[in-house]
């Protein structure tokens, strides 16, 4: 009777998941729950390491700085055994904090009925895929800011890399608006919402 063949090995991950700043130093192990029988081999495929043991249950993959946007898509872990191939793809996500985010307006002074514009320039922000600029304001008399817009890149829905981008916002003053504070945040959008508020907010002065 012919043997039935084993059944896959899958490599876990410790930690399961990873969330790393560009740039920083990234380590997560890959192990298999017992040491199988004949020859193997436990290893890691990426673009910046590619570690793998053929003795120890357990490899860890580790960069001193994590500096390849790719491999957010790309880094798996494989185990190769006398009867079966297998391999877990890692959920690694990789972000870039803004350099800054600046709010400036058009106009010192708006004029009533007349439509202006806020600007909020964000520098050096990724993955641009995953970015968009929220708007909010606060009242005189409040001290929080509410959010009433947000502004997404279309453009950018295929940009897995670090960008710098301008949000524009057309405001039309009433008398009401007279001062008024604007704020604006940049946002990433990643399992884990990152968001970067604007260092400086704009005062609407009628």
């Amino acid at each position: 009777m012919r043997q039935l063949q084993e059944s896959c090995v899958k490599p876990v991950f410790t930690p399961e998941t990873l969330m790393v700043q560009f740039g920083d130093p990234a380590e997560v192990n890959c192990s298999i729950p017992n040491k199988p029988d004949g020859e193997f081999i436990l290893g890691w495929e990426s673009k910046s390491s590619q570690p793998s043991t053929n003795t120890e249950t357990s490899v860890m993959w580790k960069v001193d700085k994590l500096v390849e946007w790719e491999e957010a898509g790309g880094v798996r872990c494989f185990f190769s055994g006398k009867d079966s191939q297998c391999d877990t793809n890692l959920n690694l996500t990789i972000y870039k904090e803004p350099d800054s985010v600046n709010l400036s307006s058009v106009s010192d002074v708006w004029v009533e009925g007349d439509q202006t514009e806020l600007r909020c320039e964000v520098k050096n922000v990724g993955p641009g895929c995953n970015l968009s600029v929220r708007w909010s304001r606060a009242d005189p008399k409040q001290n929080t800011f509410t959010q009433f817009n947000e502004t997404f890149f279309p453009e950018l829905k295929q940009e897995m890399k670090n960008v710098s981008r301008t949000a524009v916002l057309h405001v039309t003053p009433s008398r009401e608006d007279d001062g008024v504070q604007y704020q604006c945040t940049a946002v990433l959008h990643l399992h884990q919402t990152l968001v970067f508020p604007s260092g400086d907010h704009h005062q609407c002065t009628l």
